[in-house]
């Protein structure tokens, strides 16, 4: 469906809502990625050469459907969760 959605427009993709901590003192594994709602994230279906190992911590769907990072201000549209039959 998302794929289908960026074949039919200009889009470079649009920011899913996935993100990774830069702060090293965190607990956390400071490479882990989790989704806004504070899930991690165990999908993976990376661009040749995503993730890389800087200081992006934003997140984007391209449109074939592969996930890359890229700086957070980027102006992309974005696509949102929602509950099935809402």
């Amino acid at each position: 469906m998302i794929v289908s959605m960026y074949r039919n427009s200009d889009s470079e993709g649009s920011w899913i809502g996935l993100y990774k901590y830069l702060e090293t003192s965190m607990d956390d594994d400071p490479s882990a990625q989790y989704w806004l709602d504070g899930s991690t994230s165990t999908f993976r279906r990376w661009l040749s050469g995503n993730p890389d190992d800087d200081d992006t911590p934003c997140f984007r769907i391209t449109e074939y459907g592969e996930f890359s990072d890229r700086p957070c201000y980027y102006g992309y549209g974005f696509v949102c969760k929602r509950t099935a039959g809402v």
